[in-house]
């Protein structure tokens, strides 16, 4: 004889185990969702922020943007603070998902105006500025090994910015800066106005920066930092 109460228990147990498991599921899921809104919130206002910082150094005296050598630095740590979070909302929601984009197109037109605003200072001014162009896009293989280089380029040399731009955003603004340097293959490297395309180690372009008088010779190296590893 079937003992239908056995089964009736281990039913509404296991029913109650999935009850439990989506009810989880569900409150992570709006935990998630809630931070991932609250990181675009952020990155707006830090947008909103920097863009505002822009306008008000066209006005300021050459001798004051030179020596606040403290806005430079936050602002540098403003534009990885909001790579990172960009980095983190891909991770979550993929990389076509339609916040990640619109996200991912206010930090690219930020970091173009950025540049810019960079380059027109220090022509202004009369001052070298240490700058990288870094262009990607989504189907590029050589892409994630040349990012790795240039996290550890940007943690040798805190001074050189790098600019993370990504082709696969078709807006007229990458077209534009894609088209001056032509760009024609990622992953490639903009330095002093030349292009490199192809993959590039830390030796490269440690190379290029001081060719290109952006590096001194007594900073940190790629060689010493291995000397320290070990």
């Amino acid at each position: 004889m079937i003992d239908w109460k056995k089964y009736l228990i281990v039913f509404l147990i296991t029913l109650g185990i999935f009850g439990a498991a989506f009810l989880l599921s569900n409150y992570f899921n709006d935990r998630k969702v809630q931070k991932l809104e609250d990181i675009y919130q952020r990155i707006a206002t830090n947008v909103l922020s920097t863009e505002t910082k822009f306008s008000l150094l066209r006005f300021a005296s050459c001798e004051d943007i030179v020596s606040d050598t403290t806005f430079e630095n936050e602002l540098t740590r403003e534009l990885g603070d909001m790579a990172r979070r960009v980095k983190y909302m891909e991770s979550q929601l993929g990389v076509n998902n339609e916040d990640v984009l619109l996200v991912k197109t206010q930090y690219s037109l930020l970091q173009i105006k950025d540049y810019l605003l960079v380059r027109e200072l220090a022509a202004r001014c009369k001052e070298k500025v240490s700058v990288i162009l870094y262009f990607h896009d989504l189907d590029c293989e050589d892409c994630s090994r040349q990012s790795l280089v240039l996290d550890e380029i940007s943690e040798l040399y805190p001074k050189v910015r790098v600019y993370w731009l990504d082709r696969s955003l078709e807006t007229p603004a990458m077209q534009t800066i894609s088209r001056v340097f032509s760009i024609k293959e990622t992953p490639a490297i903009v330095i002093e106005g030349k292009t490199y395309t192809g993959f590039k180690t830390v030796a490269e372009l440690e190379e290029i920066l001081l060719k290109e008088k952006l590096i001194k010779k007594t900073e940190p190296s790629s060689e010493v930092k291995e000397v320290k590893k070990k």
